[in-house]
């Protein structure tokens, strides 16, 4: 396949038996020698089950006027056939013509309907799109981490929506996070914890220091940061900081996600911390990448109230 959207395109066909014999043995034959495409396959028939298995709801009021109005594929007509190939070892999407845009606008709007009802009735947390702004709440995390430090079990620190991670459940780590064992000059994990799937905790200890590691998948959003810091810039990257009392805080985003420091030790201290985290550039999975399309809907048709 010669990129992700042939693939699913394919998997689509292939779970929908649109596919003829040949195709379809080809597709199987994929199916059997690469991991991912078994793992797409097998998140595609989770989404599609889940989907059929939501209620129907009403869409807003003008909601498939805009659909026919603004639904124009891109390109802003409909694409022509592909010519049939006869290279020997094509892959299947390279032989057969793409979908017909046939009745599209009508198909997208019930698509888009049926992502309004994903959005809001799917239970199972997902994480964030890497372009989603993200304000860490520094006050809470400060509090947290005072609280956390001082804490001789991690079980006693669970709370404020965090539960701890299992030792197993740290050997999995949802992707794009990692949680390395040691930060810095000589500081060790001592304790994991987690909200909802959405944002990590992890602190770690050197002697009687201690500092916590916040990390949440998105863009930070530099103007919604407390007045009381300052932008900096640490290495290339941007950053802000701000000092608390005993405590200093840092945000800085690594790859996909955004990292908020809090400690009490001196300033290189920290910075070495900062810069020893982890460039997080998790691929999104089926699942993600559906949910930050939803979101591209919500905004384009008016969905959001």
């Amino acid at each position: 396949m010669s990129s992700d959207a042939e693939l699913l395109e394919e998997l689509s066909a292939y779970l929908d038996g649109e596919l003829d014999a040949a195709e379809r043995a080809d597709v199987e034959s994929l199916l059997g020698r690469s991991p991912r495409a078994r793992e797409e396959l097998t998140e595609l028939a989770a989404v599609r089950s889940t989907l059929r298995g939501l209620p129907a709801v009403e869409p807003p009021f003008g909601f498939y006027e805009r659909m026919l109005l603004d639904g124009t594929p891109a390109g802003g007509r409909d694409r022509a056939p592909a010519a049939a190939s006869s290279t020997p070892g094509a892959t299947p999407s390279s032989r057969r013509r793409p979908r017909p845009y046939a009745a599209w606008a009508g198909g997208a709007a019930a698509a888009a309907a049926v992502t309004v009802v994903l959005l809001g009735a799917v239970s199972e947390p997902v994480q964030p799109a890497a372009a989603d702004p993200v304000a860490p709440p520094v006050e809470r995390y400060l509090a947290r981490h005072d609280e956390v430090s001082t804490t001789a079990s991690p079980d006693a620190a669970e709370g404020d929506g965090f539960e701890s991670f299992a030792d197993a459940e740290l050997a999995a780590m949802p992707d794009p996070y990692e949680a390395p064992e040691a930060l810095g000059d000589g500081f060790r994990r001592t304790a994991a914890y987690h909200s909802d799937g959405r944002i990590m905790h992890f602190v770690y200890q050197q002697g009687d220091d201690a500092v916590s590691v916040y990390a949440q998948v998105g863009t930070p959003d530099w103007d919604a940061m407390p007045e009381q810091g300052s932008a900096v810039q640490l290495g290339d990257e941007d950053a802000w900081k701000m000092i608390t009392g005993q405590d200093e805080v840092m945000v800085m985003r690594r790859g996909i996600v955004v990292y908020t420091v809090v400690g009490s030790v001196p300033e290189p201290e920290m910075v070495e911390v900062m810069q020893d985290l982890p460039d997080a550039e998790g691929d999104q999975s089926l699942p993600d990448r559906a949910q930050a399309t939803a979101r591209e809907v919500v905004v384009r048709f008016g969905l959001g109230g």
